[in-house]
């Protein structure tokens, strides 16, 4: 992917770390079986995400609810310990 590419999904996401985290959750949902959501899908998962992303069909939602509830409440709960 071209340099050009990547500043415009940077530019797009918010952040090299958001683009990162949005794209290898994703392609992980994509390697796991999950249906592509858009009509063209590539072979490679990776740019079958990008795709998606360019087509506003995904975004990055909160990170931290993907942990659980046991481990997200332990979370909040020594955050307010602090």
């Amino acid at each position: 992917m071209k340099k050009e590419g990547i500043e415009e999904l940077t530019r797009l996401v918010g952040g090299r770390f958001k683009l990162s985290a949005l794209l290898q959750k994703r392609v992980r949902e994509l390697t796991m079986g999950s249906p592509p959501l858009i009509e063209k899908a590539h072979r490679d998962p990776v740019m079958t995400a990008i795709e998606e992303l360019r087509a506003g069909k995904i975004e990055l939602g909160p990170i931290i609810e993907d942990l659980g509830p046991e481990i997200y409440d332990d979370v909040v709960q020594s955050s307010d310990d602090d």
